[in-house]
């Protein structure tokens, strides 16, 4: 067998191995009153890691009773319980392939897929069914309980002590549905004759129809007064039947014999009907041979002592055949072809009604998502609230954000309140999401202030440039810098063509005269021009 409690039993063996380690005791294996209480308690603890794990991805464990005074603390995360149980998963794949294979259907080709059990909820477990069937599986019904109450009705109506009433759920169609034969050709149209009304969905019906020629079946749906064409049934291949049983030409003319077509209809449960079957049925006389007893009588004379004679008269019976007049029937299977007409359109007072009715199944569908979504917002955040959050960080009073009072009191109110969601109100169906979530509300009102504390303390805010003023700064920078390197660029450009124009400079002076030498004006350093002040000097000592 293959259930939630398997996957118990490979989580508590997980356990075994880790407390083993630490220097407990084995307990799987135990045969004392003890150690069989320390397996009830590891097997419970295993069950609730799983539960918890469905929903989150770790969670703290306490196996009470290990050993005696001694309590077994860790934690189990979904990771380790995926990988250690794998094996289970891909068993869950393969049987489910198993039977869709041993059922002649392949899998693309269901339209619904249940998943059942409580350990349906397990994630790898539907991750892996919807990797197999290309689609999630679907989880329309009260997994936990289904199996449970269905079990305990079958259980009770076949105990003989417990009287249990039966019960069936009939699903009609209100729509009156009737037909008529025609030709093949849509000519001769019989009368208009009933086939279902108010029936059950499943319902069958037959149609028997005395012709040796094709026909046509077309069947009507009444709706609102309404009468209107629904489908068409072609039954083909009559004359070829009645030739192959003989109907044609009986070997014996017989007033009882009779060629007749059955078609059964059927009422599908999408309210469709279709053609179960059609066969062509051939009842005809024959001569049969039979054994008939037949009486004989036997005189026997025996003579009497003063000559007179007595006659004693026996019968003795014999076996004699006879030929007799019996009647059989020989059938046939007929083609017949179904095709639907356009359905029915909707008048505006049923658009209206449809679609009135489909906002309030919306409306409903979507409150019962937003329930259960408060209602994991709430266990979520109890969790974290826990062993993650401001209960689970140790740097939390490390820094005096919480004192050991306040700490014991939002403890208690995290466990009042995961009290109230296992065990309390929280279970029940007719908890609201309103509910939920003032719970969650009251919960963070009081742990969110010691949690954002926390988190001044340890990463003190910082001046942040918003993203858009970061891109500006950081274009302007770059603007800026392309422009400079363009300034430097050109400026070295001035400074080479300055070098290369220096030594033109001087052949010229070699070669003008003073006064032209005057004429060149150049943008030096003040080395040059102090030079140039001294050879203005020396030229003017020379011509005086």
């Amino acid at each position: 067998p293959l259930g939630g409690r398997m996957f118990d039993s490979c989580i508590a063996e997980m356990l075994q191995e880790e407390f083993i380690a630490q220097g407990f005791p084995e307990v799987l294996s135990g045969k004392t009153l003890q150690q069989r209480k320390a397996v009830f308690s590891l097997m419970r603890a295993a069950n609730k890691a799983r539960e918890i794990l469905s929903a989150n991805q770790h969670t703290p464990l306490t196996v009470e009773g290990v050993a005696p005074d001694r309590d077994f603390h860790t934690t189990v995360t979904r990771q380790a319980f995926e990988a250690r149980c794998d094996g289970l998963f891909k068993k869950v794949v393969s049987l489910v392939d198993k039977a869709i294979k041993s059922s002649g259907v392949d899998a693309k080709d269901l339209m619904n897929v249940e998943m059942m059990g409580g350990a349906g909820r397990m994630p790898r477990m539907l991750t892996d069914m919807a990797e197999y069937l290309g689609r999630a599986p679907d989880r329309t019904m009260n997994s936990d309980e289904a199996n449970v109450f269905g079990g305990i009705y079958k259980a009770a109506q076949l105990s003989a002590h417990v009287r249990v009433k039966s019960f069936a759920i009939n699903d009609y169609v209100a729509d009156k549905v009737t037909f008529d034969i025609s030709k093949p050709d849509g000519t001769g149209f019989g009368a208009r004759r009933e086939l279902f009304m108010k029936a059950p969905f499943g319902a069958k019906r037959s149609i028997t129809v005395n012709r040796t020629d094709d026909f046509l079946i077309r069947v009507f749906v009444e709706a609102g007064g309404v009468e209107k064409l629904f489908s068409t049934v072609n039954i083909s291949g009559v004359q070829a039947a009645a030739t192959l049983l003989g109907a044609v030409e009986p070997l014996i003319a017989h007033p009882n014999n009779s060629f007749a077509i059955r078609v059964e209809a059927k009422l599908t449960h999408a309210g469709v009907v279709v053609v179960d079957e059609a066969e062509a049925r051939f009842r005809f006389a024959y001569n049969k041979t039979k054994k008939v007893k037949v009486q004989a009588n036997e005189t026997i004379a025996n003579a009497s002592s003063d000559n007179k004679t007595e006659a004693n008269q026996t019968e003795a019976a014999t076996m004699m055949n006879t030929t007799v007049m019996a009647m059989k029937r020989k059938v046939t299977p007929l083609v017949a072809e179904t095709s639907i007409s356009a359905p029915l359109p909707m008048d505006s007072e049923e658009i209206v009604a449809a679609k009135a009715t489909m906002l309030a199944i919306d409306k409903l569908e979507a409150l019962k998502r937003a329930t259960a979504t408060a209602k994991n917002d709430l266990e979520s955040y109890i969790q974290w609230l826990k062993y993650d959050g401001v209960l689970g960080t140790d740097e939390v009073k490390e820094l005096g954000v919480i004192t050991a009072e306040e700490e014991e009191s939002l403890r208690a109110l995290a466990m009042a309140s995961q009290e109230w969601l296992e065990d309390g109100e929280g279970q029940s169906e007719e908890c609201t999401m309103e509910q939920f979530k003032a719970k969650t509300a009251e919960l963070k009102k009081v742990a969110n202030p010691f949690w954002v504390a926390y988190q001044e303390l340890k990463n003190p805010k910082v001046e942040e440039v918003a993203p858009e003023a970061e891109v500006a700064n950081e274009t302007e920078d770059a603007t800026k810098t392309s422009k400079k390197a363009k300034k430097d660029t050109k400026k070295e450009t001035k400074k080479e063509a300055k070098k290369e124009a220096e030594p033109k400079k001087e052949t010229k002076k070699a070669k003008a005269t003073p006064k032209s030498s005057k004429s060149f004006k150049t943008k030096g350093t003040k080395d040059d021009k102090k030079a140039k002040s001294k050879s203005k000097s020396q030229d003017a000592d020379e011509e005086l």
